[in-house]
């Protein structure tokens, strides 16, 4: 197992980034937290290449609450893209297939760190699918994530008191039975008049 890096930023998926590559030394310098992976000619990168990225978050927050703390899961995806090669004939002409990779060996080194590794937040990712795939751009391996934690809601407390509440506290005056009014008109009969 590879050596945790000494995280530089608060934030999940660039300081995983930042750990892809001590993992996958192989890249270099080129793993990196991005919004979206898309690749086309006009953006070929140079390979081998490790691209982390957001999917989606899903909440258990209850649909009729404003609760400000429930738990959260995050998706993303952490792309391998590795250089396509074609397996050739003994003549040296292509075929139509792609060269294998060490997949498995691969899936190993990532599965085996990640259930280690821990991030900034303390949040750990649990794996939830691979997916490769291959064309005249790139092999790809494609690893989904998730990663499930107690979100609260931030909360700058500026000394000011709460100055609205939705409900009363007490039944109005108006509202008590007879009996409760006593000759004398005390606090302790209408303790919400002002």
């Amino acid at each position: 197992m590879a050596k945790n890096v000494e995280q530089q930023t608060d934030q999940f998926l660039p300081a995983l980034a930042e750990q892809l590559k001590v993992w996958f030394p192989d890249v270099g310098d080129r793993a990196a937290a991005v919004s979206e992976i898309a690749i086309n000619r006009e953006n070929i990168p140079t390979l081998p290449l490790i691209l982390v990225a957001f999917q989606r978050s899903e909440s258990q927050q209850l649909r009729r609450s404003y609760s400000e703390e429930f738990e959260l899961t995050d998706t993303f995806i952490v792309e391998l893209w590795m250089e396509p090669n074609r397996i050739k004939r003994p003549d040296n002409s292509e075929t139509p297939f792609w060269s294998y990779y060490p997949y498995e060996e691969i899936r190993d080194v990532m599965l085996t760190n990640m259930t280690r590794w821990i991030g900034p937040g303390g949040q750990r990712a649990s794996f939830r699918n691979l997916t490769i795939e291959a064309d005249s751009f790139a092999v790809v391996m494609s690893f989904t994530f998730t990663t499930t934690f107690q979100w609260c809601a931030h909360y700058n407390d500026n000394g000011e008191p709460i100055t609205k509440i939705g409900f009363r506290l007490c039944t109005p005056a108006a509202c008590l039975p007879a009996p409760c009014f006593e000759q004398e008109m005390d606090d302790k009969c209408r303790p919400c008049v002002p």
